[in-house]
């Protein structure tokens, strides 16, 4: 929820875009705000793209009167206490979370529809909805001869799901799923979504709320310490935040320092007996709402409504309980699944770089065919550098140039390198259109211009 206060009127709105089409609504470009959504696909804290423009953060209620506009919170994530339970005793209980989170959203359908990848999670929902009876229309976007693909279909096989591929174009590693519904809605074929509402269930994001994917122990011993300084240096590192080296000097160090004031920050917003529960809170936080950002900014325009069983509230409150150490590398996640029946564990899946491989073999016509694996095809990084190379042109020649952060002549040499020797510069393309969007938005306008 977006909200503005102008001391007059009270504007809110569920959708930033929303906001941005009003225009007594007045736009400043917020430097820290647009550098989180850049930095972290999502702003942090109360913080939005503008100043004057703030958003509700988890459990923050928004009271207006006639004299004054307060937030207080009715609920708060640190107020959770740390379980004493063994790791198999607490991991029986999460699968009966995980189970009852998708009980509760089933009612009494007898029919649905699921996307349905190589990985665990989706796998995990459709096999609890297999359980009960459910016929399951599934679908899979994933890039054709993948092990995502090739892993799903074979799920389908054996829980006897409805599958349908529609393929994404090789360089999609991760593929906005919300606008690939639209687009199958709009191809004539709805058998797929006929259902009330338009509900699609979805495996968001069994790997962040059960699997602590990226969740580091050194991060967690460095904020046991009290170093929460070093802490945000060392989750800086691991993002690799970067700006294009066309950005202007100043510009560049004044966004760098942003990024680690903004992480440092989020690990001093919270206050867990245990200091390293900072790290996951802030990282499921803001890596589970850059995920949904793109999906929910248009949730009126695709009409499409997801059942997430893995943000189910009881279930996230469930794992901040459970202590941290059980859960690093996917331990506890993959405790929690073995709770489940054999078959779903009797087919390959696909896994993240860096967390317990699949005990099953891979086919050798697979190895190396994951989503991330987005160098692997000549035909990907044709792909990414194609559409990268439109994004400059129209960065170039379409509205004004954001010229007062990033240099146009640096950016010109960088496009075209990568226009004449096929280079992906999808990153500098992707950052520099967003900031060229939002600062047209507000005209011009920066909260600090250096």
């Amino acid at each position: 929820m977006y909200f503005c206060n102008d001391g007059e009127h009270v504007v809110f709105a569920t959708a930033l875009r929303i906001l941005e089409s009003i225009p007594s609504v007045r736009k400043v470009l917020h430097l820290a705000g647009f550098a989180d959504l850049v930095h972290f696909g999502t702003e942090l804290g109360n913080r939005s793209p503008y100043l004057g423009i703030k958003r509700l953060r988890a459990g923050e209620m928004l009271v207006v009167g006639e004299r004054e506009t307060k937030t207080s919170f009715y609920w708060k994530w640190d107020d959770l206490q740390e379980s004493s339970e063994s790791p198999d005793r607490l991991a029986q209980t999460g699968a009966d979370v995980v189970a009852e989170s998708v009980s509760v959203r089933t009612g009494t359908i007898r029919s649905t529809t699921s996307m349905l990848t190589g990985g665990l999670d989706s796998r995990v929902i459709v096999t609890l909805l297999r359980e009960r009876g459910i016929d399951v229309r599934s679908i899979n976007f994933s890039i054709a001869g993948s092990q995502d693909q090739t892993f799903a279909r074979q799920f389908a096989e054996l829980s006897g799901t409805q599958h349908e591929e529609r393929p994404s174009p090789p360089g999609t590693s991760y593929p906005d799923m919300s606008a690939l519904l639209v687009k199958h809605l709009r191809s004539g074929d709805e058998n797929h979504l006929k259902n009330p509402g338009r509900l699609v269930w979805h495996g968001f994001d069994g790997s962040f709320t059960l699997g602590y994917v990226h969740v580091l122990p050194q991060i967690v011993s460095l904020l046991r310490d009290n170093r929460t300084r070093d802490a945000a240096e060392s989750y800086l590192r691991h993002k690799r935040i970067v700006w294009p080296r066309s950005t202007k000097a100043h510009y560049a160090a004044r966004f760098g320092a942003l990024a680690k004031e903004a992480i440092e920050s989020g690990f001093s917003d919270s206050h867990f007996p245990d200091p390293g529960r900072r790290f996951y809170h802030f990282h499921f936080s803001q890596e589970a709402r850059a995920l949904m950002r793109g999906h929910f900014e248009d949730i009126d325009l695709s009409r499409i409504e997801y059942l997430t069983p893995f943000y189910d509230m009881k279930l996230i409150e469930f794992m901040h309980s459970v202590p941290i150490e059980y859960a690093f590398n996917h331990d506890f996640y993959m405790k929690v699944v073995s709770n489940y029946p054999e078959s779903m564990l009797s087919l390959p899946w696909q896994t993240y770089p860096g967390h317990q491989p699949c005990p099953l073999p891979i086919p050798r016509e697979l190895e190396g065919r994951t989503q991330w694996e987005k160098g692997r095809v000549g035909a990907a990084a044709r792909f990414r550098s194609k559409l990268s190379n439109q994004r400059g042109w129209e960065i170039l020649t379409a509205g004004e140039f954001p010229h007062e952060i990033i240099s146009r002549l640096q950016f010109s040499f960088a496009y075209l390198v990568q226009f004449l020797l096929s280079k992906d510069y999808t990153y500098a393309t992707k950052m520099i259109g967003l900031l060229q969007r939002h600062l047209a938005i507000a005209g011009g306008h920066l909260d600090d211009p250096i």
